[in-house]
């Protein structure tokens, strides 16, 4: 069985090579490596004509206006039973990550399968954050984007929105659930280790305003609801910026809360 793995970078080369690293300490090498690259101009060419002969990969250089436009260009070229995202920098658990997901992914036809995921915060700390239900996407993702493996059949039907600019990872795989595709399975493994960054003021108002936004036009929620999802959006993302500790504590304090709400 094949996995198809998409990166999309543009002029981050020292990243692309971690997440190479990474694709090359699997002990399972049944997976398509897709690179789409926005046309960088800092050696990432020449870097992916040298490493062409240790993966199977299709590199695809080409003019992007936004990183979900990316993926959608790159989406043509997956040739696995299943696709899953790990963009530049992003890394895989472990060496055997492809080989433990092979070996349920190939004993199912389900629309998704996803599991847990570590974050890695500013100060250098891991923090174990356990994949949620599927439900889970009335509030947000059930676990890191990269930590999903998509069946490709949904690309046939699905493509990330390109009207976000932050939440579109959010807002196409809520599509897919409020649109009755709700058959998963769960990993009983960590995926990947997502290296959190600082939330510029600018970014962060827009993350604020794409959530309600899918909250409302997507998810269905009234008023009420999206303010208050909009709220402890807020609040956990000032506990990162200033307190990663504390984060970490909110994170699952909230855990309890969105199940009320």
């Amino acid at each position: 069985m094949l996995i198809s793995i998409i990166t999309v970078t543009l002029n981050d080369l020292d990243n692309l090579a971690l997440t190479a690293k990474s694709l090359a300490s699997q002990t399972n090498k049944d997976f398509q490596w897709i690179i789409k690259d926005g046309l960088s101009v800092d050696g990432t060419e020449k870097y992916v004509e040298e490493i062409r002969t240790l993966y199977d990969v299709d590199y695809i250089r080409k003019k992007d206006i936004s990183i979900y436009d990316a993926m959608n260009q790159a989406i043509p070229y997956a040739k696995g039973k299943y696709s899953i995202f790990l963009n530049a920098g992003d890394i895989l658990a472990d060496e055997n990550t492809i080989s433990k997901a092979i070996g349920i992914l190939s004993k199912t036809n389900s629309s998704f399968a996803f599991g847990s995921n570590y974050d890695s915060t500013i100060d250098g700390d891991m923090l174990f954050k356990k994949a949620r239900s599927l439900d889970y996407l009335k509030h947000s993702l059930p676990t890191s984007h990269q930590a999903i493996f998509y069946n490709t059949t949904l690309f046939e039907t699905y493509r990330y929105p390109l009207e976000y600019r932050i939440c579109g990872d959010y807002a196409f795989t809520a599509r897919i659930f409020f649109d009755g595709v709700q058959d998963y399975v769960t990993l009983n493994f960590p995926v990947c280790i997502f290296k959190l960054g600082g939330v510029s003021q600018e970014n962060r108002k827009l993350l604020l305003k794409e959530g309600y936004i899918i909250h409302r036009t997507i998810v269905k929620n009234n008023r009420v609801s999206a303010s208050l999802k909009y709220v402890k959006r807020f609040l956990t993302m000032h506990a990162f910026d200033h307190t990663p500790k504390l984060y970490g504590l909110m994170w699952k304090l909230f855990e309890k809360w969105n199940n009320a709400v």
